[in-house]
């Protein structure tokens, strides 16, 4: 069985190596090694679509790339012919995966909005989260969904995944840029104790598991080689813009605070780097 994988970013090539212990795998990629032992590379989408597949994933960086791929014609012909299971794996906008949804049923094939969660390492480990709606249920889907998946929890509704991850992925952002002004206010009142308390925070109580997985990053100034990089995240927290309300005054100021550390040098660095732009805007990794 052959699947199509669209976006060769760590997402998308974690999950096309996961699959392809199991299944033959395509990945459409202009940058990674056309000989690669994993699985096929294709360099375009006609060339792609010279083999048929029996699912098509997307995994890629955001709107308009989703809708560069899903709105050819090659992608189109595709489609037709092979009436493949085709799922959606970005964090998109709700307008754009709605629109989404209506396209993939003008070709009578089974739909599988699903954005993930869990960053390079769940995509590598193949435990990534799956928020996810399908208006039909797909043996397929769920086997394929098996081999890079943990967890997968079923939303009722078109665009509620999308809805969900966008306030999830907010949420977590507001989390995180707190990180930097607490673990400096320890440092300061608390001194010769501070080595105690960074190993309480990232061990006890219901913060643990926030703080541990960027306590090192934020102690060691290192953001280099991303989990999620901070272009990513105002991304994301532009797409929630569009169904804020002009009360949530909390989410619109989060994401203010993220653009304002966003500049040429910071786009590429994991989105903690706001741990230390925070207390310090002249930051330099």
């Amino acid at each position: 069985m052959n699947i199509l994988i669209l976006g060769s970013g760590v997402m998308a090539t974690g999950i096309a190596r996961q699959l392809s212990e199991k299944y033959e795998v395509t990945i459409l990629s202009r940058h990674l090694d056309p000989d690669s032992k994993d699985f096929r590379v294709a360099a375009t989408l006609q060339e792609a679509t010279s083999e048929s597949y029996a699912a098509v994933l997307s995994c890629v960086t955001d709107d308009q790339r989703s809708r560069d791929l899903w709105l050819d014609e090659y992608m189109d012909a595709l489609l037709q012919r092979d009436r493949p299971v085709v799922a959606e794996l970005s964090t998109l906008s709700v307008s754009w995966i709605e629109q989404w949804h209506q396209r993939m049923d003008s070709f009578d094939v089974i739909s599988v909005e699903s954005p993930v969660t869990g960053s390079r390492s769940g995509a590598e480990a193949g435990t990534l989260s799956s928020f996810r709606f399908s208006k039909s249920t797909s043996p397929l889907a769920d086997e394929i969904f098996a081999a890079f998946t943990d967890h997968i929890y079923e939303f009722s509704a078109p665009g509620n995944p999308t809805r969900f991850k966008l306030i999830y992925n907010s949420w977590g952002a507001a989390i995180l840029a707190t990180l930097g002004p607490h673990a400096e206010l320890l440092a300061t009142h608390l001194q010769e104790d501070f080595d105690l308390a960074s190993t309480i925070i990232q061990s006890d109580g219901w913060m643990a598991p926030v703080v541990s997985s960027k306590w090192e990053r934020y102690r060691d100034i290192d953001f280099n080689n991303p989990d999620f990089r901070l272009s990513h995240m105002v991304k994301d927290l532009n797409y929630l813009r569009s169904i804020l309300r002009e009360t949530d005054v909390q989410a619109h100021e989060i994401r203010k605070e993220y653009e304002n550390t966003l500049t040429a040098e910071t786009s590429n660095l994991d989105f903690s780097v706001i741990s230390r732009y925070r207390t310090n805007p002249e930051f330099e990794n």
